[in-house]
Formats: C-alpha cells, structure tokens, sequence
C-alpha cells in the first residue's frame, strides 16, 4: 500500500508539473513574439531587455521578439484607454501579453502623507479588460506579480493576493516577480531597491528578468551570465539604436538571483503555478471623518484662518478669509507657497449648521474637497484630492488670526 500512494504521489507530482510546464513553455526554435505593459518598474535599468539577453545566451537558436510599452506611474487603466496601445496589441501575432499594474494597484490612498494600497476592483476590471482583447488576438495571458516598498514588506501579502487571484480567475500564467523579491530583499550582499527605496536597482532589474526567463522558459537560468549585453529601453519602452551594457553583475550575485528565482518557480508548479492564498487580506487603513462639531456662528466664523496643508506631497500654508457680504458668508482661500499667495477659484460650497462643504480649484485647476468643523476656537478639516493615481486625505488644523 505504501508502494502505491509513493507512486501515485509521484505521478500526480509529474502531471502537475507537466501541464504548467506546456502551460508555461516557450517553444524551441521558434520565433516567439512577448508584448510587455507596464510602467517605470519594467524601463528601469531596461529589465525587459535583460530578460531578451538572458535567452539569447541560454538558447542561441531561439529567437524571442520583446516590445515594452510603457510611461512612468501608468496603470492598466491608462494603458487599455490608449488607442495606440490596443492597436499596437492588435497588430501583431503575439505569444503572450505580459501585464505589470502600477506599484498601489492602480488606487492609492494617503492619509496623512502615509501610502496605503487602495481597491483591488480597478485592477481586476482593467485585467479583465485587457485579457478579453488578448484572446482575441490568440495570446497567452501573463501578470508580473510586484513587490512591496522596502520600507513595508508585510504589504507583499496584498499583492500576491491581488495578482494571484486575477491570474487564477482567467488562467493565466503568473510571473512570481514579488515572491522571489521577498525571499531575496535580506541579501546583505546587494541591495534590490534604488535610492528611492521603490523602484529596482540593476539587482532588483535582473531578478525581474530571471524570474521572468525561469517562468515563461520553464528554464533553470543557472548559469546565465551577470554581465548582459543588449538594446537599452526609455521611459515610453523604445530601444536604442546600439547594443549596449546592460548588467555588470558577479557571478556570485547573478547565480544567487537565479537559485531562487528557479527554486521559487519550481515550488509554484505543485499549485499549478500559483501561491497558495486564503482570506483577503484586511484594510489596513480608515478613511478620516470629522466629528459633529459644534454650531456655526457666522461672526465667530468672520475673519482670516491659517494652517497648513500637504499639496503636491508637500506643506503649504493655507488661509481661508471670511466675510460678509450682503449678509451672506464670502469664503477665500488662498494657498501660500514660498512666501507668495496664489487665489484659488471657489467651485462650489454649502454652509449647514455644524458643517462647511467648499470644492475649490488650484492654479492647476485640479479640483480639492475641504470639510469644516468648528471645535473650540479651531477649525478643523479634511482636504480630499486626487492625484494622478492616487486619493489624497489630509487633516489640517486652522487657527484664527
């Protein structure tokens, strides 16, 4: 009996292996066509072309044809809204589409200056989105999984949930790019981050294309070299027109990469190529509300308020001015930036009996929600703006001049 469940374990193994194994394989001796969308993660340090020069030196007769397309801070939303993305992806018989989410996937929320990842829905809609139009040309489906900050590792857990489950509702083939990172981020001899603590060094860069090369070659990178020669890419995925260095790694440190970006992709086929994921992980975060606040009293409330607001990812001084006229309530705010004012344009305000509503444009013309409360002889509020990809949630304190 032991016999048998040894065996039938092993088979069941093999099966297992061998269905992502043709799931994930890419064909010998032939040409094979892999269109990238993503943002700054993939054209830094050109990682998508270490990857090309990673198979051209393990399989000198396999010719793999590499597109990027991309721009900085992009979203698959952005990406699926660009006319000349999807009639770039219609245009050519691609072998597989690989789609990378911008770092917060595609929501980011502030709070007080601190980034928490927003909803996963924008990115499963744009996913979605995009893997019906990768069917119809007859590709292959693949999802770059993203690591988390330096400064945040637990926040990994979001994203391998996030990409996981995407890849497992559409079966498609999922590149453990943040499962690896985590196993490698405590590596005294490199260091995976840039200086920004976010974005790939050329170590992190190379773990990307190893990780990339173990997945979709189903291919142990061992022996790879750490010194790669090939096209650079720019911010938008273009190439330059001459071959040059592109990572100048030791030996030791590119086979350390390979070993786990190999050992990780192995592990991943007893799953059938994904992380084993349970509950969704919890919000990390609340959205600030405003207590009631006390009455408001149109001559407490006459004059000028001055406190300071983050715009921009940086403080300015903000002053709202209160006046009346014709027995109605005039607001002005004036944010003060380098010691110079700059009038913002009132869009809309409601006055309730506790509580002040005020939209308002900047000199950018971007629009920001303020809510008011009077407590004590304070004004407190929230300011509400988006930027690019992100909700930003500020407090801020006033006080009356």
């Amino acid at each position: 009996m032991k016999i048998y469940l040894y065996l039938a374990t092993i088979l069941s193994f093999s099966i297992i292996s061998c269905a992502q194994s043709q799931k994930n394989q890419i064909p010998e001796n032939e040409i094979t066509k892999i269109l990238f969308i993503g943002n700054s993660y993939l054209y830094y340090n050109s990682a998508t072309e270490i990857f090309n020069a990673m198979a051209i030196e393990k399989f000198p007769n396999q010719k793999i044809v590499t597109k990027l397309i991309s721009g900085g801070g992009m979203t698959l939303d952005n990406h699926f809204q660009n006319k000349e993305t999807l009639k770039l992806l219609q245009s050519e018989k691609w072998d597989y589409v690989v789609l990378q989410e911008q770092s917060e996937l595609g929501s980011g929320v502030f709070i007080d200056n601190t980034k928490y990842y927003g909803s996963m829905e924008p990115f499963y809609e744009s996913a979605r989105k995009f893997h019906n139009e990768i069917e119809k040309v007859g590709a292959k489906t693949v999802f770059i999984m993203t690591w988390s900050d330096k400064d945040n590792p637990q926040k990994q857990d979001y994203l391998t949930f996030a990409y996981t489950s995407i890849a497992k509702e559409l079966n498609a083939i999922l590149i453990p790019v943040g499962s690896v990172w985590n196993k490698e981020r405590q590596n005294n001899n490199y260091d995976l981050y840039s200086n920004d603590d976010h974005h790939p060094s050329i170590f992190g860069s190379y773990l990307i294309a190893s990780t990339i090369f173990s997945t979709l070659f189903d291919s142990n990178p061992s022996g790879i070299s750490g010194k790669l020669t090939g096209y650079s890419v720019d911010e938008y995925g273009n190439k330059s027109f001459l071959k040059s260095r592109l990572s100048s790694l030791s030996k030791e440190d590119s086979e350390a990469i390979h070993t786990t970006s190999w050992a990780v992709v192995t592990d991943l086929k007893i799953t059938n190529g994904y992380p084993n994921i349970s509950s969704k992980p919890k919000k990390e975060y609340h959205l600030p509300t405003l207590p009631i606040g006390s009455t408001l009293n149109k001559k407490e409330l006459i004059g000028i308020w001055t406190g300071l607001a983050r715009f921009d990812f940086v403080s300015d001084g903000l002053r709202i001015i209160f006046t009346e006229l014709k027995n109605e309530l005039h607001i002005t705010i004036d944010i003060v930036r380098d010691n110079t004012n700059t009038n913002t344009t009132i869009v809309s305000k409601t006055i309730n009996e506790n509580r002040i509503l005020i939209n308002f444009k900047d000199e950018n013309d971007r629009v920001r929600e303020l809510k008011l409360i009077k407590n004590d002889d304070y004004l407190r509020g929230i300011i509400i703006s988006t930027q690019g990809n992100y909700t930003k949630y500020d407090n801020i304190k006033f006080s009356k001049k």
